[in-house]
């Protein structure tokens, strides 16, 4: 078909799809919509530059994307592909199997690299995930957590929520990004196409979490593409070209090396001629069948916006001509979408596979392969490669071509790939938008294609911030320049200075909240009634799946800092509204006491006047009843009134430290440090377990426990200062054990990954021990145990020089159990414990670094197990005839309760316990049990006094009750 007759066919196609709904013909089919423009994708695959590892904790190096950046910009090519998680290793943050963050610095790292590829007028598809994250030698807990998130769609939620959506809020409206990608090559980890070096799922679970990640992308940013990079055409076209398969039906030796050589390079892993055969055999087998039409994708997951903007289909030479679209016009596919070719190889050596011709696919040189994808209607081409030149055929091959193909494209079609950048502000906000005489903000800007940027005059980077501090209300103006067109752009921000009166104390102060609503979507925490966003909002759990046992019974609260005298409160519902609610305050947050009550409440906006102004730093409302069968829901919490003068005093305890082991019968010395902002502290009282122990009047604070018992204690300090005001500190874990009834295991023989250092120093056990920097990983997978209990843990550890905290989170068997703070003297021996669950024979105990530097000698176990038991109890012949989970009892409970449950058929079983903010502290039960009764005895010894949830997890059925541990 010649190059006019192409054309034709590609009009006659968008005339036949005008009727089509508006998202299926918002763009000509041979161009994708990107920087206001229509044009087609001239690329190459950024991939990555370090492997699932060039976002979230650790360094990006940000040289080698300019590098590339500039490069392909300097040679005529306007799009790259860049991954981004990959296989879940390194973002996003995971708890178990729940995805719980971005990662740390993941939001950062993309928007520097997203700044650096429109500073070269270069666009990213951004790819989320790749096969690779089933594949088997990423070991069990990365594939067994992506298992998870790909198979059960509320784990799929808990990544949309805490991780796909703040990053794409966090990126809305970025001119690099062309589109969100959902996976690379999902059908190398399904059961009807998969790789045998993966773990397989069906593709029916790929289009579910294709459709709902989708949906939540076009919500969250209603101008967002969102795309999939699909292996061949196999899975992405009902349509057969009239083109002949693959020729013999049985492989010639030289045809059968030829296949194995280019899966072998493309997939980084070495196939067998076996192996090479059958993959061979599948493709013979298979019809095209598109997996991700709006209503196939639809009919997966259910969310009417979960549906691709336009598809991303991959080529290479194992496919033949029968599925290359170098050999096929875009209309043979019968795709209502456009249709980018984001994967193909250029060449690059004697042995590449295919038809064994490194400069030609299958008769067509390497550099008219642009022209003819554009040729034959599609609308882009990206050539594969990871950026690693000048390292190996990737770089030293394929990058040049690419340079040289996309120069090519400028040349012949420069109105169809050059990007008009165009002289723009794109963002350009203060916040807060209003402050209190005598306070700061922070002013941020972002600028595209200038020359110079000034802020109110003076020379500015085109990207930065700068905090302002303005005695008056004051207009701020950035200025932008292109003196290449010439252009001039100017925008203008004023930033209000208020009466103290009418600054709202809360906003973007720490939230804390009983429950928050998960059942329905993003989660509603506590923070986003503070935010001052008016869109957003906080919830309590309602939903019968998720509420606790009284939703009518639910609690927020704001840490204002320091103390203000509040004179105001205004609650903006939601219409699910508060009918009765008290207004508490405190200064410490732990003790209460109501300033107002609402017994008749009607929604709408409730703007709280005090009679007299009250001295607090934590304000709450209590809900007592709710207006609607839903949760209590506020946009907004705000407070007002004028900072106090008098403050109150600060305590902690300071030692023993958090989580220490005490010998039995030991004399210590608590120790705690108080501090009074505007006076002196009068007094310090140490309690243990809530029971007065002795105090002190001067500093340094300390009392002598002496002779101390077996048992685990929670320790805590309350302080008054010199205007009567006394406040609690929170409360510490600390055991007191026999020392010598532990199992060691040196932190050396564990099973390292990521920064990980062996050390050796006079004082560690066997003189070796553990550096472990940030994402660092120490993997214990052989703790032994007689039996189901709980156990007391053991880690010993030092913080280097300059090191104030590390932070670490603890996994036990793939799922996190609690994170620990390591503080201490810098080059001083500790040890940190803590209570945990643990499941008759090998464990595996994973502990994460998180933040800081840390050494860690070893870990250690309790040999017995005690208070925990799990029996079933079948009630003699009547067996249960459905799934419950009873409320505990007694309850409230101290510190020990029993928690029962039925099983209506044998299923694996998950036991939980939760506190407030949904953070999972114990895993009861992890295992597969036969159908009866079955009652489990809960010691929280170790927890504080407060509310708390288990849940539970028994093949489809899953509910959760609420229990009161007081002390």
């Amino acid at each position: 078909m010649g190059k006019h007759l192409r054309r034709l066919a590609v009009v006659l196609t968008l005339t036949l799809l005008a009727g089509l709904p508006p998202a299926a013909r918002a763009q000509p089919l041979d161009r994708i919509q990107f920087n206001d423009q229509q044009l087609f994708l001239s690329g190459a695959n950024v991939a990555w530059v370090n492997y699932a590892r060039d976002i979230g904790p650790g360094t990006t190096n940000l040289n080698r994307f300019s590098d590339m950046f500039s490069e392909l910009h300097q040679s005529g090519g306007n799009a790259m592909r860049f991954w981004l998680h990959i296989t879940g290793a390194n973002t996003p943050e995971w708890s178990g199997s729940q995805v719980v963050g971005p990662g740390q610095g993941a939001i950062t790292d993309l928007q520097n690299i997203l700044d650096l590829a429109w500073d070269n007028g270069v666009g990213l598809v951004l790819c989320l995930w790749s096969f690779d994250m089933l594949r088997i030698s990423n070991g069990t807990l990365i594939t067994d957590r992506s298992f998870d998130l790909l198979t059960d769609s509320t784990l799929t939620r808990t990544y949309i929520d805490n991780a796909l959506v703040p990053i794409v809020q966090a990126l809305t409206g970025h001119p690099a990004i062309i589109a969100w990608e959902i996976f690379n090559e999902p059908e190398g980890m399904s059961n009807e196409f998969g790789w045998n070096f993966n773990r397989h799922v069906p593709m029916s679970d790929i289009q579910r979490f294709i459709n709902m990640t989708a949906g939540a992308i076009h919500r969250t940013d209603p101008k967002a593409q969102v795309t999939n990079g699909s292996w061949a055409f196999l899975a992405s076209s009902d349509a057969t070209p009239a083109k002949t398969r693959p020729p013999t039906p049985r492989l010639e030796p030289n045809q059968l090396e030829e296949v194995r050589i280019s899966l072998t390079r493309k997939y980084r892993h070495d196939f067998t001629d076996e192996e090479a055969e059958r993959f061979y055999r599948r493709l013979q087998s298979q019809a095209n069948f598109n997996y991700y039409t709006d209503e196939r994708l639809i009919a997966a997951g259910g969310d009417p916006d979960g549906h691709l903007d336009f598809y991303t289909v991959h080529y290479y030479e194992w496919a033949g001509t029968s599925l290359s679209p170098f050999h096929h016009d875009f209309v043979e596919w019968g795709l209502d979408k456009p249709l980018v070719i984001a994967e193909f190889f250029l060449g690059g050596s004697s042995d590449s596979g295919g038809d064994g011709d490194p400069d030609r696919t299958y008769g067509i040189p390497y550099l008219d392969l642009y022209p003819t994808l554009i040729d034959r209607g599609y609308a882009g081409g990206l050539a594969w490669q990871w950026y690693n030149y000048p390292v190996g055929a990737e770089g030293v091959i394929s990058w040049p071509r690419i340079l040289e193909s996309t120069q090519l494209m400028l040349d012949l079609h420069p109105g169809a790939v050059v990007v008009d950048q165009g002289l723009r502000i794109v963002t350009f906000s203060a916040e807060p938008p209003g402050i209190e005489e005598g306070f700061s903000t922070v002013i941020s800007w972002f600028v595209s294609s200038s020359t110079s940027v000034s802020l109110d005059g003076d020379p500015v980077p085109p990207s930065g911030s700068r905090t302002v501090s303005p005695a008056q209300s004051t207009t701020y103006v950035l200025e932008a320049i292109d003196a290449t067109v010439p252009d001039t752009v100017r925008q203008e921000l004023t930033v209000e200075v208020l009466a103290p009166n009418e600054v709202n104390r809360a906003r973007v102060r720490p939230a804390f909240a009983s429950t928050f609503e998960a059942c329905c979507g993003a989660n509603l925490t506590a923070d986003l009634a503070f935010d001052g966003n008016l869109v957003t909002r906080w919830s309590s759990a309602w939903d019968a799946s998720e509420a606790d046992e009284n939703p009518s019974d639910e609690w927020i609260y704001v840490d204002l800092r320091s103390a203000f005298d509040v004179e105001r409160i205004i609650l903006r519902w939601e219409a699910a509204y508060g009918f009765s609610y008290d207004i508490d305050v405190s200064y410490d947050g732990r003790v209460w006491q109501t300033v107002h009550q609402e017994r008749n409440g009607g929604g709408g906006t409730d703007d709280i006047s005090l009679p007299s102004p009250v001295s607090t730093r934590f304000v709450r409302m209590h809900g007592l009843g709710r207006g609607t069968i839903y949760g209590f829901s506020l946009w907004e919490f705000e407070v007002y009134g004028l900072r106090s003068a008098l403050q109150p005093p600060e305590v902690s305890l300071e030692i023993p430290i958090e989580g220490a082991i005490l010998a039995i019968n030991s004399d210590t010395t608590l120790s705690a440090s108080a501090a009074d902002p505007d006076g002196e502290i009068t007094e310090v009282e140490f309690f243990v377990n809530g029971q007065l122990i002795g105090s002190a009047t001067q500093s340094p604070f300390e009392v002598a426990w002496t002779a101390v018992p077996e048992g685990d204690y929670q320790l805590s300090a309350a302080t008054t200062d010199d205007d009567g005001i006394t406040v609690t500190s929170r409360s510490v874990p600390v055991f007191v054990n026999d020392i010598a009834l532990f199992t060691r295991y040196e932190a050396e023989g564990a099973t390292a990954s990521g920064d990980v250092t062996s050390r050796v120093k006079l004082g560690a056990s066997g003189r070796f021990y553990s550096e472990v920097g940030p994402g660092g990983l120490l993997s214990f997978n052989n703790v032994k145990v007689p039996g189901h209990g709980e156990h007391l843990l053991r880690f010993r550890y030092e913080l280097p020089v300059g090191t104030a905290m590390s932070r670490h989170v603890v996994m036990l068997n793939g799922m996190a159990i609690d994170t620990l703070r390591f503080n201490g003297e810098p080059d001083v021996w500790y040890q940190r414990a803590l209570k945990v669950a643990l499941r008759a024979g090998v464990n595996a105990l994973d502990i994460e670094n998180k933040e800081g530097e840390i050494g860690i000698d070893f870990l250690e176990v309790s040999f017995d197990a005690v208070n925990v038991s799990v029996e079933p109890d079948h009630g003699g012949n009547e067996m249960p005839v459905e799934f419950a989970l009873a409320q505990n009892y007694p309850n409230p409970f101290n510190p020990q309760t029993q928690i029962s449950y039925a099983l209506a058929e044998a299923v694996h079983v998950q036991l939980d316990i939760y506190d407030v903010t949904g953070r999972q502290l114990r895993r009861l039960v992890d295992g597969f049990q036969a159908p009866g009764r079955y009652s489990i005895e809960f010691n929280a010894r170790s927890l504080a006094s407060g509310v708390y949830f288990y849940r539970i997890r028994a093949g489809g059925f899953t509910e959760a009750r609420r229990m009161t541990l007081l002390k």
